[in-house]
């Protein structure tokens, strides 16, 4: 199988900052401007415990709403039949005799990807310059959630647009209050939460069709109403979803302003089958003040994930297939996934087997690495997207272990049971490896909400950079603890751990088959010698690495490294009066996203730097970069700039070692391009050694108590020391220029996982 380019630089809409050597020309990415990272459905869905009592407060409050009568369509009874009918009867009532509509500026794109969800217009997707892509994706879609109803549009100010002026849209407005009320009597309009220097005009235009128009900032009206109409980030989820079970109809619309590109309506509309994706681009042409319509449901329904699904079976039978083609459905499908929840999906599935089988009949394994051709990293990409969205027995029987992580030589599974004790929003280390391709079943009593499994500890996604990767760009597995029991399986196997969103200690049992035991320093460390799990775990009383096992059988004393490690941590925490919450986390990998190790929960190191951090009993300045991120960590979350953290992190990192290693120079060992802060706040440490410390104490303590946000760490810090030296320090108050962690020659960047993962927060570090 082969691939063609129509042209010599084809236009890719898909692929996320490839760069090849001897390649400099850039091409409009539109998966580059997507900012869409791997997603983890375990973090956002809802549990089903508060679905059941959502539900529950739905049939017991029913006779209270005024939508008290089921529907009779005179639907046919066959549920594929059923969908497809009610679909192509709702856009017709909803477009009828609508040529066109308003489009406002930013109008964000809407994906709809069950039976029920059905496109009302489409358009293509532009960036933000104005350059049209070859993506289509809807405006505006419909869906059913049980008896309510559900319509996304992509531009509030779409419905402003609507006025009686503008006779098309106008009708179509009236269109969809009228579908969406069942015409019902009295229909009564709750606009819900809406700004205020709109609500007039959406007023105004809703005026004309014998509407009560009610607005409101809260929910104590939501079960008097026929129609909500809503933003995007709207706050009531819980009440709209009773409204929805009790037939209500819901319009949910994009928000005007939008940076973030976050939408969390999307936990609910999702159920549906319909929601917006995290896109910074928008529906084109940007020059046009308005979209023509389609009056063919036929054609209007190509824009669904089942018509993608089927765009993309048929490009990857193509010989050779076409790229451009191939860039531009997948871009379409990875919109949609990213919506999508984890569970048993059909198309994805047959999604997942097609991408699987492609990338093995090109041998997508090299001596090179994986994915070196651009078509196996684009089809690797979805792949990628997709895993995280399939049920937990979906991999029993698909091994990808080789080469990396690699799986045992000898599986001899057994069934455990454990006690969890969670860390404050940290991984818990079971102890167990799950091999790949097998099939476990967890099982937790009562699960706590909030808990998820997790195989595998390399995190890292490795998609943001150009293949070949060293390994497949992600092999870590989630899967959110709902039901009392639960199937696992990953195809590249792992430890397990349980993570926790909760930032209480959770404690509780857990039973799981077909597990293994890992090498585990100090608890099982003598009784696994024989154990050919590829990566095991060393503790100390600070911190947790996850290394290769036969890297760290090389370690001729153990304890003595790990009384090293906690003894150039302890300083640092006692220079700050830091009292830890939970071990920090080092992950060895076989490749990172970035060229430097990245500085998060976990820390991620390559295995090239094994030797000079646990082997090498000397210092070096792989070991002096790791205190650096010891030293950020364990700085208040936003409490300093980035040249004041930097400063501060370097100078905690010296006081380390020096004093472990007091007969050398702290300089000579960083790696780190410093502002000019540093060397002041440097000189004033040797003059004050004792005063500092104690008033950046001081500074940190009262920036965690202030509840407020209105204490600025630093001007504290700097009156404390001023205080306590009796010295006015005018050289600490000027604002030195902005500076980024990764600017320059700095090797400190921020993982993927983000600092907020591991830097306590108001509550857990109010010591």
């Amino acid at each position: 199988m082969s691939y063609s380019e129509e042209n010599d630089q084809p236009q890719l809409n898909f692929i996320l900052n490839i760069k090849r050597k001897n390649n400099h020309k850039k091409s409009i990415s539109i998966f580059s401007a997507m900012g869409c990272g791997m997603s983890t459905a375990a973090k956002v869905a809802q549990s089903q415990k508060q679905r059941a009592a959502h539900a529950a407060a739905a049939n017991a409050s029913r006779h209270n709403s005024p939508i008290n009568t089921p529907r009779n369509d005179n639907l046919p009874t066959n549920p594929a039949e059923l969908e497809i009918q009610r679909a192509r009867s709702d856009f017709q009532k909803i477009m009828a005799h609508v040529s066109w509509i308003p489009k406002p500026a930013n109008m964000a794109p809407v994906v709809c990807f069950s039976n029920s969800a059905f496109p009302l217009v489409v358009s293509h997707l532009c960036l933000e310059e104005g350059d049209t892509t070859n993506v289509i994706l809807p405006a505006m879609g419909g869906s059913h959630l049980g008896p309510g109803r559900i319509i996304l549009i992509g531009q509030i100010q779409l419905l402003v647009q609507c006025s009686s002026a503008a006779t098309e849209a106008s009708l179509f407005l009236e269109n969809l209050i009228r579908w969406s009320s069942s015409s019902a009597a009295q229909t009564r309009v709750l606009l819900l939460g809406l700004p205020s220097h709109i609500v007039p005009f959406i007023q105004k235009n809703l005026s004309g069709f014998g509407l009560r128009v009610l607005t409101e900032n809260d929910s104590k009206h939501i079960n008097k109403v026929h129609v909500i109409i809503c933003l995007s980030n709207c706050e009531f989820q819980n009440e709209l979803e009773v409204f929805l079970s009790r037939g209500g109809s819901l319009i949910v619309c994009a928000q005007e302003n939008n940076p973030e590109g976050e939408f969390p309506m999307n936990n609910l509309t999702k159920r549906a089958g319909i929601a917006f994706p995290q896109c910074p681009l928008f529906i084109g042409p940007l020059n046009s003040p308005t979209m023509k319509t389609n009056p063919s449901f036929t054609e209007i329904s190509r824009y669904t994930l089942n018509a993608f699904n089927e765009k993309y079976q048929k490009v990857m039978t193509e010989d050779p297939i076409n790229l451009n083609e191939l860039d531009s459905v997948i871009t379409s499908l990875r919109y949609h996934v990213q919506c999508m929840e984890q569970d048993e999906n059909t198309i994805l599935s047959e999604i997942y087997e097609t991408t699987a089988g492609f990338l093995i009949a090109q041998n997508y394994i090299t001596e090179n690495g994986f994915c070196p051709d651009l078509i196996q990293n684009i089809a690797a990409v979805l792949m990628v997207e997709i895993q995280s969205k399939l049920p937990g027995n979906f991999f029993v029987g698909k091994d990808f272990s080789y080469p990396f992580p690699g799986k045992p030589e000898v599986i001899e599974s057994e069934t455990v049971t454990i006690h969890v004790s969670t860390q404050p929003e940290g991984w818990f280390s079971t102890g167990y490896y799950l091999p790949p391709a097998v099939a476990c079943q967890v099982t937790v009593a009562d699960p706590p909400d909030g808990i998820t499994i997790q195989v595998g500890a390399h995190s890292e996604c490795l998609t943001s950079k150009p293949s070949p990767w060293n390994r497949w760009p992600q092999i870590t597995h989630y899967f959110p603890i709902e039901d009392m029991n639960t199937e696992i399986s990953s195809p590249f196997g792992g430890l397990i751990y349980v993570d926790s969103t909760s930032k209480k200690v959770l404690e509780f049992d857990i039973k799981m088959t077909n597990v293994m035991p890992y090498p585990y320093w100090p608890k099982n460390w003598e009784s696994t010698t024989d154990s050919n799990v590829s990566y095991c775990e060393i503790e100390t009383n600070f911190v947790t690495f996850t290394v290769l096992t036969e890297s760290m059988r090389k370690v001729p004393d153990i304890q003595k490294f790990a009384d090293k490690i906690d003894s150039l941590i302890k300083p640092i925490y006692d220079f700050i009066g830091y009292k830890k919450k939970r071990n920090l986390r080092v992950v060895f990998d076989t490749d990172l996203p970035e060229e430097g190790p990245l500085c998060g929960y976990p820390i991620v190191l390559h295995n090239d730097s094994f030797d000079d951090i646990i082997l090498d009993e000397k210092p070096t300045s792989e070991l002096f970069s790791l205190l650096m991120f010891f030293s950020v960590l364990s700085l208040p979350d936003n409490g300093l700039d980035a040249d004041k953290e930097s400063s501060i992190a370097h100078l905690m990192a010296c006081i380390s070692f020096i004093t472990v290693y007091p007969d050398i120079s702290p300089m000579e060992y960083s790696t780190v391009m410093l502002p000019p802060l540093f060397n002041k706040i440097w000189n004033i440490y040797l003059r004050y050694k004792n005063e500092f410390p104690l008033a950046l104490k001081r500074a940190r303590e009262e920036y965690l108590l202030d509840k407020k946000g209105s204490v600025d760490m630093w001007s504290v810090f700097v009156q404390e020391l001023s205080l306590k030296c009796n010295e006015t320090f005018k050289d600490l108050i000027e604002k030195p220029k902005p500076q980024q962690h990764s600017s320059g020659g700095m090797v400190m960047s921020m993982s993927s996982q983000s600092l907020q993962g591991y830097v306590l927060s108001d509550e857990d570090d109010n010591l």
